[in-house]
């Protein structure tokens, strides 16, 4: 649902009214290119399955990537820049089958089950791609990466309700073989100022590099204008935000002992689900490998990560 907004810059502002007449509108699917688009007059036929519609139960619109294809050929853009041309299709929530296959490990409640589209028309009007900016082109947030800036924010979210249950719990425990209480003793206070210290330098490195992309855009600049670290050091800051999260869950888990393992235990949620978030691409050593890849003046696999239109 948080794509919502980031979408909207990439479609014509006439569209944009047209399919998000209020601001509750809620947008879910998968940008990866897994479905088979046939162009046809006016639009596209789509087809496929995709993976991971996070929110699609509650969604008003399914935004899907697929490969364009003509007569059933590979289409390439006109520009020679792609083979295989791929872009991004909405697709009203009920023209979408949800599969219903989301049995996870962790993030149960975020509903991501597999999701189909059979031989639907799509609109030339709806389909976009995050490489070309179609509404207001002074706003920060019109960038490639921007959908994926907001994601580190919910692993951040989760690390912090640990370490303020974890103290609390703390302030209600005795140690029945010493008769310490817990916030007088040496492992736990040094436990939770260590977790603590790790959640604010990473915390601060997510806000200090997208301020420091944030001023230079909304200074009328592009990402091209800052150096190879300042725009490498967005995206690595994700990866770092989500594993350090998982790490100080997991640490204090392990602090609270017994008491996190019930499903009654907050914390017992709270290991799973950053344990499931870790699998995102967002947090994946395709984003390091990019970031490495940029800062040694090499192609990055995946260019989205840092923003490269080209």
């Amino acid at each position: 649902g948080a794509m919502t907004g980031a979408i909207s810059n990439f479609l014509d502002p006439a569209v944009v009214k047209e399919v998000f007449p209020n601001l509750d509108m809620i947008t879910a699917g998968l940008i990866a290119p897994a479905g088979h688009a046939e162009r046809v007059p006016g639009g596209f036929r789509l087809t496929g399955r995709w993976s991971f519609g996070s929110g699609i139960t509650h969604a008003d619109w399914v935004t899907s990537g697929a490969f364009i294809y003509q007569d059933g050929e590979p289409w390439a853009s006109p520009d020679g820049s792609n083979a295989h041309a791929s872009r991004q299709f909405l697709v009203p929530a009920d023209q979408v089958e949800v599969v219903g296959n989301w049995d996870t490990t962790g993030l149960c409640g975020s509903g991501s089950s597999d999701y189909t589209i059979t031989d639907v028309f799509v609109p030339e009007e709806h389909t976009y791609t995050f490489y070309k900016v179609r509404g207001r082109t002074d706003t920060p947030i019109a960038q490639p990466d921007s959908f994926m800036r907001s994601l580190c924010a919910v692993p951040l979210g989760v690390a912090r309700a640990a370490l303020d249950h974890a103290r609390e719990t703390a302030l209600t425990r005795v140690d029945k073989m010493t008769g310490a209480t817990w916030a007088d003793t040496f492992r736990v206070q040094v436990t939770l100022a260590e977790c603590e210290a790790e959640f604010n330098a990473t915390r601060s490195g997510v806000f200090s590099s997208s301020q420091r992309h944030w001023e230079v855009l909304a200074g009328g600049g592009t990402l091209d204008d800052l150096t190879a670290t300042e725009r490498a050091a967005s995206s690595l800051a994700w990866v770092h935000a989500f594993r350090t999260s998982r790490a100080i869950v997991n640490r204090l888990y392990d602090l609270l002992q017994s008491w996190s393992i019930n499903r009654s235990s907050p914390m017992d949620r709270w290991m799973r689900d950053t344990a499931t978030m870790c699998q995102h691409v967002a947090a994946s050593d395709l984003i390091l490998e990019s970031g490495g890849a940029y800062l040694l003046g090499r192609p990055p696999k995946f260019r989205m990560s840092l923003g490269i239109v080209k």
